[in-house]
C-alpha cells in the first residue's frame, strides 16, 4: 500500500491529487491437495499521477522510477503456478495482464511519473486508465533441471501480445515470441 497526497473529501472522484497504489495477492502452497504445487495471484492498481512531484521530492533517482515498475495510471494481474516435479526438476507458468493509460500529445493523464501536471492545461479529474490505453498480455513457461549440484539447464518460452492505442483512432498491435535455453552455474 502506497498513500501520498490524499484528500479524503475527494476520494473516489478521480481527483488527480489522490495518489495511491496497492498490490493485493495471495499464495497457496500444496494447492489443490497436490504436494509441491504452489499457486500465486496478485492484483496491482496505481492511480494516475502517483509518484509525480516537483523537483527533489519526486519518486525517482536519476531516470529510474523508485515506485512499482508498472508506473502510474496502470493495473496489472499476475498469476503463477510452480510445480516441483522432482528434486532436480521444477516447472513454472506465469501469466501477466497489464493495462496502462498513457498520455496523449495534447494532454497529461498521469501516465508518466516524470511529466508534471500543468494546472489549467491538464485535467483535474482523471479516471483509472484514462488516456491512450496500452495493453500487454504475457505468458511464460519455464523449466529448470539441476543435472549436477549447482549446475542447471533451463528452458523458457514467452509469448507476449500487445495493443497500444497511438491516437484516438489508431493503434499498434503485435505479438512477440521468445525461446531461451541456458546453462546456469551457481557458485
Amino acid at each position: 500500500l502506497f498513500l501520498d497526497d490524499i484528500s479524503t473529501s475527494k476520494l473516489r472522484t478521480g481527483f488527480y491529487g489522490n495518489k495511491y497504489a496497492f498490490t493485493l495477492g495471495g499464495r497457496r502452497v500444496n494447492a489443490l491437495g497436490i504436494a509441491d504445487l504452489d499457486l500465486r495471484a496478485e492484483y496491482t492498481r496505481i492511480r494516475p499521477f502517483t509518484y509525480e512531484h516537483w523537483g527533489t521530492t519526486g519518486y525517482w533517482h536519476y531516470a529510474t522510477l523508485l515506485g512499482h515498475w508498472l508506473g502510474p495510471n496502470s493495473t496489472g494481474w499476475m498469476m503463477e503456478a510452480v510445480y516441483r516435479v522432482s528434486q532436480p526438476l521444477y516447472v513454472k507458468a506465469d501469466l501477466r495482464l497489464i493495462r496502462h493509460g498513457a498520455n496523449t500529445a495534447e494532454q497529461n493523464f498521469g501516465g508518466d511519473p516524470f511529466l508534471l501536471r500543468e494546472p489549467g492545461r491538464d485535467p483535474e479529474y482523471v479516471n483509472q486508465l484514462d488516456g491512450l490505453l496500452h495493453t500487454s498480455d504475457q505468458l511464460t513457461l519455464f523449466a529448470s533441471y539441476e543435472f549436477l549440484r549447482q549446475y542447471f539447464i533451463q528452458c523458457e518460452w514467452r509469448y507476449a501480445g500487445y495493443d497500444n492505442q497511438l491516437t484516438e483512432q489508431t493503434s499498434s498491435r503485435g505479438i512477440s515470441r521468445r525461446f531461451a535455453l541456458r546453462l546456469q552455474v551457481n557458485y
